[in-house]
């Protein structure tokens, strides 16, 4: 049924636009018909010259009409004067008219942007236009809105008092672990560390995060270094490590070894946008690994000593009763000659092999040249005992004044020539020591087959050892393919 409710909002806006413009006309045109007809008699009666405007109508009186004429004229007065404001009126009613319709065009507009939004974005039912009022639609759907919104206000705060507690149980659970909880955003900004990481570093939670992980608590030795491999790590340039140890600054100024244990942070579109990190403070064992170390290397040179200075000497003294021996023997041509010659001949081959496994055991000597004697040594000894042409190769003088450096690194080349002769099959071992933009950097090269499955987390013992030891001097080290074949260990450090 059709009512007035029901009329579209332009149809009933025009028609109230009509009724009130009418209604006031009719009031106004009594009024001034009653007010005019009253003061024209008045005027009239008097017979006084007179100035009468309305509208643009003017008229002068210079003598009096009989009664019969002033009626006639007052009446053409009024008549001309309701024309001239009917006119008025209508002209008022259209351009209200033409107002309203501009206003409505704007209000169906906004009711219909109002409907698409409820229907697309909040699930609502469309409500049709053509036979409603469209400010009535339009308070149906603010309505709605209104209450869509306090019911997404409440279940948001629900929804936050319920991720502030997950949060609160997460930081828990990271407060409690053994390790330090690290995470970096992109630029290498500490976005989260748990109270085990704050101990290690000696500082507050709110002094660390913001801060720049490699400007603040890397030590600047290694700061350049490691800020380029998190940039090659965060850009895709190299492909990500799971666990690694490095060195922190304390704020105290003390070192300590992490070792830790990484995950790449994406996004959405999986990018990388940081780390997360979990590490373990090594700092005691790396002490006591490295003590372990030193104690075997002591073990190594007080036996190679023994070998030398004992055996050695006992084996040469033996040589010497051998040879008298055998000359006494041959002197009363005795046939046990032959075997006192033999005998000797046994005896120099022990002290070959004395001298060989003391050098081995004691090949450095502990001064800073010491490194580049031990090296040429190992090549020689390598290409006499296993025929395979061997060869060092340092062009300037590399002083090496780190003891415990200088054993770990001839220890590594020693390793790297071991695994070349019994794995990789070479036609060629290369050794060569130099120094380079601060670093000292020693490299073993061979033609062989190679080591095939060369990775990072490599299982071989002999490539554990040579990661181990140079772990223990802070010393980096890479075992990959040569571009001609075989396999390349190069092994640097900062000193």
């Amino acid at each position: 049924m059709l009512t007035f409710k029901n009329i579209p909002l332009l149809q009933k806006m025009l028609i109230l636009t009509i009724i009130v413009g009418v209604i006031t006309w009719a009031i106004l045109d009594s009024v001034q018909n009653r007010t005019i007809k009253k003061t024209f008699d008045a005027q009239l009666s008097e017979g006084i010259q007179t100035d009468y405007s309305s509208s643009d109508l003017e008229i002068e009186f210079f003598t009096l009409l009989p009664n019969i004429q002033s009626a006639a004229l007052s009446k053409s007065i009024l008549r001309i004067e309701r024309r001239s404001r009917i006119i008025a009126a209508l002209s008022l009613i259209l351009s209200f008219s033409l107002i309203m319709v501009w206003i409505t065009k704007r209000i169906r507009k906004l009711t219909n942007r109002v409907i698409d939004f409820s229907v697309e974005k909040l699930n609502t039912e469309r409500q049709d236009l053509k036979g409603g009022d469209e400010l009535e639609v339009l308070e149906g759907h603010f309505e709605n809105m209104t209450d869509i919104i306090v019911m997404s206000h409440e279940y948001l705060k629900q929804q936050a008092e319920s991720l502030r507690k997950q949060r609160d149980m997460a930081q828990n659970y990271l407060d409690i672990t053994g390790t330090a909880i690290l995470a970096l955003n992109a630029n290498g900004e500490v976005t989260l560390i748990n109270k085990k990481g704050c101990k290690i570093l000696g500082y507050a939670e709110n002094e660390i995060v913001g801060k720049n992980w490699f400007d603040n608590f890397i030590p600047k030795k290694l700061k350049n270094e490691e800020m380029t491999v998190f940039v090659k790590l965060i850009t895709g340039v190299l492909k990500p490590v799971e666990s690694l140890e490095n060195t922190v600054i304390t704020k105290t100024g003390e070192e300590r070894v992490l070792a830790w244990h990484n995950t790449m942070l994406k996004d959405d579109s999986g990018n990388i946008v940081g780390t997360l990190s979990s590490g373990e403070d090594i700092t005691e064992r790396k002490q006591l690994e490295k003590s372990i170390i030193e104690i075997e290397e002591w073990e190594r040179q007080r036996i190679g000593h023994d070998l030398h200075d004992g055996l050695g000497q006992l084996l040469t003294g033996i040589a010497f009763k051998s040879q008298s021996i055998e000359s006494g023997l041959e002197e009363k041509s005795i046939e046990e000659a032959r075997d006192a010659a033999e005998i000797s001949l046994l005896v120099e081959q022990a002290k070959a092999q004395v001298r060989r496994l003391s050098r081995g055991l004691l090949p450095v000597e502990l001064d800073s040249e010491g490194l580049m004697a031990a090296l040429e040594l190992l090549a020689s000894y390598t290409e006499k005992i296993f025929g395979i042409p061997c060869v060092f190769m340092c062009d300037d003088p590399v002083s090496v004044h780190n003891k415990t450096a200088v054993t770990q690194l001839y220890r590594i080349a020693q390793e790297a020539v071991t695994n070349a002769v019994k794995h990789g099959k070479p036609g060629r071992i290369d050794i060569s020591l130099k120094n380079e933009n601060g670093k000292t950097i020693m490299t073993i090269q061979d033609d062989g087959t190679g080591i095939s499955g060369i990775s990072d987390q490599a299982t071989g013992m002999g490539l554990k050892i040579m990661r181990y030891r140079a772990s223990l001097i802070n010393a980096s080290i890479d075992i990959q393919r040569g571009s001609d074949g075989g396999t390349q260990v190069i092994c640097d450090i900062i000193l």
